[in-house]
């Protein structure tokens, strides 16, 4: 296993695609700031010149990979996150149309977590995953029940 922190935290995490993605992004602060200096480049007012851009250091490269990854492993485990996976599950052993239709009712009425859910969405999702008779199908009942269960306790908050 290499031992280059620039891919694997502490813990051994991959981190490669969170840190190729924050190098794209600031490839891409690098040529925004680099348009917009030709762009003003024969506009001075009172003798500034634009400044070069200020990178971020690998360890802020780092660090904030480290955050996404953080962000995208905290989702993964929250309801919504196992609600997805048991979909694309679904998806793996057959169940392709049926889990189609109970993602797109789920980004109708179901994916904004700071709203209550879509009765008419959570209608065609459960009916849908009740049909199916699969393990998977089962934990994505479960997963929309704790969706379910925190939005009624977030309401009555």
């Amino acid at each position: 296993m290499p031992t280059d922190t620039t891919f694997f935290d502490e813990a051994g995490a991959i981190l490669a695609p969170y840190v190729v993605r924050e190098l794209s992004r600031e490839e891409v602060r690098r040529r925004a700031h680099e348009a917009e200096a030709r762009r003003t480049s024969g506009v001075c007012y009172g003798g500034e010149v634009r400044s070069p851009f200020p990178g971020r250091s690998d360890a802020e490269i780092q660090t904030d990979a480290h955050k996404a990854y953080q962000r995208n492993m905290d989702f993964a485990s929250s309801p919504r996150g196992r609600f997805l996976l048991a979909l694309r599950e679904l998806e793996q052993v057959g169940f392709s149309a049926e889990a189609e239709k109970v993602r797109n009712a789920y980004s109708r009425g179901m994916a904004d977590e700071r709203k209550t859910p879509a009765l008419g969405a959570v209608s065609v999702a459960m009916k849908t995953l009740i049909e199916i008779n699969h393990s998977d199908a089962r934990a994505a009942l479960v997963a929309l029940a704790e969706i379910l269960a925190a939005a009624s306790q977030q309401k009555a908050a």
